[in-house]
């Protein structure tokens, strides 16, 4: 259904701007920072993500407003606070108007779950705002009525239930493609579109597909049937090169099928998979991963194509960062702990870096993380924020911190209790955006957590300081290079107990309180000419090698008297040479060994007299109780022994190795989880500048040092040189020139302090 024309005479669109220009929106470099350019001018994205506003019954049931002027009124009331600060910036969720198989109506949506009619949200945002600057934001969900119509184009789990659209499903996509289009020219032939600064798409459910979430072995439906084995006809061509790749001479492109349960979750050994065994789960994941990657850029050059190139397209994912969530984290139904799934295993998580290369995909966003955000916990985002900045995309976070006000509706996702613990977290999440970010949305829900006039006082005061920082220098960082490698996830078994321990836990506890900032990496960013140099580089999960990215980490890292620190299992899954030693030794530099069964991961420091181990407590331990195998451990005459792994039959094996060689340092822990403590001291040896001592956050970048932390005191603060520093919000001046700072803690909190000159912030 074509969409029908605007009426113009509807109350609210009736504009004298219907005349102005639209903007030309790109983004360009300001300061070694990616930024929109409007009409050429630099502009950090600040915004309000706004929520549509609901009907209460007498029973608290929440349903969609039907009096739309009154909708309009009370959203353009949220809405003008905002304004009256200078924030005009506004994240827009809007609906396209997909209502059903082939019936479109952009102007007059009927299925609501989508989000509200855009006319609607833009009528509110500028009669709160003319000066409003908008991100029209939306989801692309297929409606109830087009799934009534075709239910075997949605994914489906090896029980029978159904999800979300299959990633497989031509039908789904055929459609959207002719008709998005439709839709984002009837928001640029609209008086809004000089409002319009960019397109936000989301396909799937934030990046990942909404099963994974649910401990679902999928897809089964029968679009990825047909998907998988048209894919198939296109890699092979020879059905006798599947059945020599698949292992199997059965296999025909007829009869190829989604693997089953059983061989979704199956290994090889313990916890890893062969790359050189049979192709089939790999090929399925491959296949998933492909139609993933390709369905994000057939998308964003439709909406790129259809603005005529005017504005940046953003999408929501890449939640990389946070590997090895589990469902269970988010929902605590019966079943749901039997099996913790990793999404990012099962779903397509492992193409990222290819959608970051994406030419019409110009930044993402997500929220920062939920785990540990509250008072004395940390400011990072979900995305790999450094792989997107490196390749000249703009990261923007979403900043829904639940305020005292959600604490007292009663929300979780880590609200904050008091009007002062409020302040100190958005503080806190203020340094890590001005330091590292290109833009933020401050979002509430319907309980409207920011509506209170000292909360939004001072998101004004940050989006003032935002504004100025466009300009604030690039300015060194000593960081530790943080690197994860999606490739190496799809040969790791689709369980979190690994991951989560040595990704995501990783970054919220060890890192994040060691004294020393870090950036984080995809592994493939080593290829790149732009590629940062770190002195201390923690490889993560590098347990896929082939004989390419060997030599890449061998010319990008081991030279110059690097330090590189391995996790668990480095090498160990060879393209050529399958589960080999032969490859953790090359890549490592130690010789290793391995006992082929499941046991926990703890490890004992068993060398105090070195620089890395010096000083920490005598009983330190770190590592996890999730049984992981096979054992490794270090079996080399060569290499200095730091610490020892507790193993069966009192065994106390070599686990915390460090060997120096001539080009570089290789330090190898067998366990996950590296405490801070640790890490600070690796991070010393590598030659790398200590902020601190003490084990509080602390993040550093463009001439600030923000400091946050969960107990009162007083504080060393350690600085590369010596420098003015001043506090950001007090502006108190806290040294004329020194090296070292004691930064006073009255009480829980944040400081955010500079060593710009003042009149770069004042």
């Amino acid at each position: 259904m074509t969409p029908a024309p605007i009426d113009t005479h509807r109350e609210g669109l009736v504009d004298t701007r219907t005349q102005a220009v639209a903007p030309r929106v790109t983004i360009g470099d300001r300061q070694g920072r990616p930024v929109l350019l409007v009409d050429g001018d630099p502009y950090f994205y600040t915004a309000y993500f706004l929520r549509h506003v609901v009907d209460r019954d007498g029973e608290g049931r929440l349903s969609p407003m039907t009096d739309r002027d009154e909708y309009v009124r009370q959203l353009a009331h949220l809405c003008r606070p905002f304004a009256q600060r200078g924030i005009h910036g506004y994240e827009v969720p809007v609906n396209i108007g997909w209502n059903g198989p082939n019936d479109w109506d952009s102007e007059r949506p009927k299925y609501l779950r989508n989000g509200e009619p855009a006319l609607d949200q833009f009528r509110a945002i500028t009669q709160a705002d003319p000066e409003a600057r908008m991100m029209v934001n939306f989801l692309i969900h297929a409606p109830e009525a087009w799934k009534e119509r075709f239910p075997d184009e949605f994914e489906l789990d090896d029980e029978g239930n159904s999800y979300e659209v299959s990633i497989g499903s031509d039908s789904y996509l055929d459609e959207l493609l002719e008709n998005l289009p439709r839709f984002i020219r009837f928001v640029e032939e609209s008086p809004f579109a000089p409002n319009v600064l960019t397109y936000f798409f989301s396909y799937g459910h934030e990046g990942f597909t909404w099963s994974t979430l649910r401990n679902a072995v999928t897809d089964f439906s029968p679009a990825m049937h047909r998907c998988f084995r048209n894919w198939l006809r296109e890699k092979y061509r020879d059905v006798a090169d599947l059945r020599q790749a698949w292992r199997d001479t059965e296999a025909t492109f007829e009869n190829a099928g989604v693997p089953t349960r059983q061989e979704q979750l199956a290994s090889d050994l313990g916890w890893f998979r062969d790359p050189t065994g049979s192709q089939k789960v790999f090929d399925y994941i491959q296949c998933r991963v492909d139609r993933f990657v390709n369905t994000h850029y057939r998308i964003a050059h439709a909406i790129k194509d259809a603005c005529n190139y005017r504005v940046p397209v953003y999408c929501f994912g890449a939640y990389l960062q946070v590997t090895g969530w589990p469902g269970c984290y988010w929902f605590d139904d019966v079943g749901m702990r039997d099996k913790e799934f990793s999404p990012h295993a099962l779903s397509v998580q492992t193409g990222w870096g290819r959608i970051i290369d994406c030419p019409d995909i110009d930044g993402w966003e997500s929220p920062y993380d939920y785990y540990y955000r509250q008072m004395g916990g940390v400011a990072l985002n979900q995305s790999i924020e450094e792989s997107m900045r490196l390749r000249g995309k703009t990261f923007q976070v979403n900043e829904d911190t639940r305020t005292f006000l959600a604490h007292q509706a009663g929300d979780v996702y880590g609200t904050v209790a008091t009007r002062e613990e409020t302040t100190a977290v958005h503080r806190r999440n203020f340094g890590a955006i001005a330091s590292h970010w290109s833009g933020c949305n401050w979002m509430e829900q319907i309980n409207n957590w920011l509506q209170d006039d000292g909360v939004l006082d001072e998101l004004g005061r940050y989006d003032r300081l935002l504004q100025r920082s466009i300009d604030w220098p690039e300015t060194p960082v000593d960081a530790i290079g943080v690197f994860i490698d999606e490739q190496s996830i799809r040969y790791e078994k689709p369980l979190i107990a690994l991951d989560w321990d040595l990704i995501y836990k990783q970054r919220v506890f060890g890192l994040s309180h060691c004294g020393v900032p870090f950036r984080c990496h995809l592994l493939d960013d080593l290829a790149l000419e732009n590629m940062p140099e770190y002195k201390c580089n923690l490889l993560l999960n590098c347990f896929y090698m082939d004989s390419e990215r060997e030599a890449m980490v061998a010319e990008k890292l081991k030279r110059d008297g690097k330090t590189l620190v391995w996790m668990v299992a480095p090498g160990f899954c060879h393209a050529a040479e399958g589960l080999s030693l032969s490859s953790m030794q090359r890549l490592v530099g130690m010789k290793f060994a391995k006992c082929d069964l499941d046991w926990d991961q703890w490890i004992t420091i068993s060398n105090f007299a070195h620089s890395i181990t010096h000083g920490l407590s005598h009983d330190l331990m770190y590592g996890s109780n999730a049984r992981i195998g096979p054992v490794f451990y270090v079996d080399d005459p060569d290499v200095t022994v730091l610490g020892r792994r507790l193993l069966f039959q009192g065994r106390h094996e070599p686990a915390l190795t460090l060997k120096e060689m001539n080009s570089h340092s290789s330090i190898y822990s067998a366990a996950p989880l590296l405490p801070s403590d640790l890490l600070r001291n690796i991070a010393r040896y590598a030659g790398c500048h200590v902020y601190t001592d003490e084990n509080d956050v602390v993040m550093v970048g463009r001439g600030l040092i923000t400091y946050h932390t969960s107990a009162p005191g007083e504080r060393i603060l350690r600085l590369p040189t010596p420098a003015a520093v001043h506090d950001l919000f007090t502006g108190d001046l806290l040294s004329e020139g020194s090296a070292e700072i004691a930064v006073d803690f009255k009480q829980p909190g944040t400081r955010v302090l500079t060593t710009l000159p003042p009149e770069a912030w004042r």
